[in-house]
């Protein structure tokens, strides 16, 4: 029974020893900046931030492609609501009589009723939505490897001072496992850096670091839909309808000569394809999709893989079945992880003349 107790003291102690590594923050860099936490890339799991908005996280996932960093956020939408239809002309005659009577009465009584008169409530659902975290989304996640604030403040600091009292927000950090989550307070002027405290710390950090993460939605999005500058391609590869072309990209070191040509002749520069795949690297993801609640059909379209030096990636084409002139384009792209609807004009504007790159026998 002593040894189990002995055994049971060490684990315990080995526990603390671990989370006050992961909590530690007397690093200090040479401009006065201090570690908040302990984390690298690999042992930081997500960040999140909390507010009357709703809620962002930010995790780092791994499948075949490689890393990425997937953001989910949820908060409460209003919910439209449809207008009342307006009255016939005798029912309006009507009312009008009764909104006479009923101002004289409203006038007799206002200093009674003007201020007690309820405020309609606006009708919401809570809504989550995800997608796939841009290069900012990547800077964030290596700034919180670890947080470095501008300032320790604990020393003799009051909660009330900093506004952590009453949070205007909470930012959880996991890392191996255990959460650390941080009140967020008040602002300093000018510069509107945040105090940020939990238990007996409170530091002084740069809003720089915190507002990504507030503004996710706006800020975090993946718009492209593969990761590759020109210069990067090495070859493009259509198929649509049964037909396949491979493009390889020639001179492409050499920006403005680059050129594109059929595989196999690498000396006939094509400029139309040329112009074709300007128009295709400009294509964007408008919004990324739920694909078990969306409610459109849609035909497939074509495909295209775009190849760089160690990396290819594939992107399905989709456009909406509809009687109307200016269908929806959608994607099921490798690099984004999701089913995406395209900005319709560019998709548009690249995917009606195909036929370019993949001509009919």
């Amino acid at each position: 029974m002593r040894q189990v107790s002995v055994l049971g003291v060490g684990l315990l102690a080995s526990l603390a020893l671990a989370w006050s590594v992961y909590t530690d923050t007397t690093e200090v860099r040479d401009d006065g900046e201090v570690a908040m936490f302990v984390a690298t890339d690999t042992s930081l799991e997500s960040v999140s931030w909390a507010d009357d908005e709703g809620t962002v996280r930010i995790e780092q996932k791994t499948d075949a492609k490689g890393d990425y960093f997937w953001v989910t956020i949820t908060e409460e939408v209003a919910i439209a609501v449809a207008a009342p239809m307006p009255a016939d002309d005798e029912d309006a005659d009507s009312d009008a009589d009764s909104d006479a009577s009923a101002d004289a009465d409203s006038d007799a009584d206002s200093d009674v009723d003007s201020d007690t008169e309820p405020v309609p409530e606006v009708p919401t659902e809570t809504v989550t939505r995800s997608f796939k975290g841009n290069s900012q989304a990547r800077e964030l996640w290596e700034n919180f490897s670890p947080l470095y604030a501008l300032r320790d403040l604990s020393e003799g600091a009051s909660t009330a001072a900093f506004g952590l009292d009453n949070p205007k927000a909470t930012l959880t950090v996991s890392i191996a496992g255990q959460p650390t989550v941080f009140n967020v307070g008040g602002e300093t002027f000018g510069a509107k850096d945040r105090y940020v405290g939990t238990g007996d710390r409170i530091f002084l950090v740069d809003d720089g670091s915190l507002r990504p993460l507030q503004y996710a939605k706006t800020r975090l999005v993946e718009r492209t839909v593969q990761p590759f500058e020109s210069p990067a391609i090495v070859q493009v590869e259509v198929n649509a309808d049964g037909r396949r072309a491979v493009w390889t990209h020639e001179n492409r070191d050499d920006r403005g000569a680059d050129y594109y040509a059929l595989q196999g002749t690498p000396e006939d520069a094509v400029e139309t394809t040329k112009s074709w795949m300007r128009k295709l690297l400009a294509v964007r993801a408008q919004a990324y999709l739920d694909e078990a609640t969306l409610d459109v059909e849609m035909e497939s379209v074509f495909s295209y893989t775009i190849t760089g030096d160690d990396a290819s990636f594939t992107v399905d084409v989709f456009r909406e079945i509809t009687e109307d002139d200016d269908p929806r384009w959608f994607a099921r792209p490798e690099y984004n992880r999701s089913l995406v609807e395209l900005t319709r004009s560019l998709a548009t504007d690249a995917f009606v003349d195909v036929d370019v790159v993949v001509p009919f026998p």
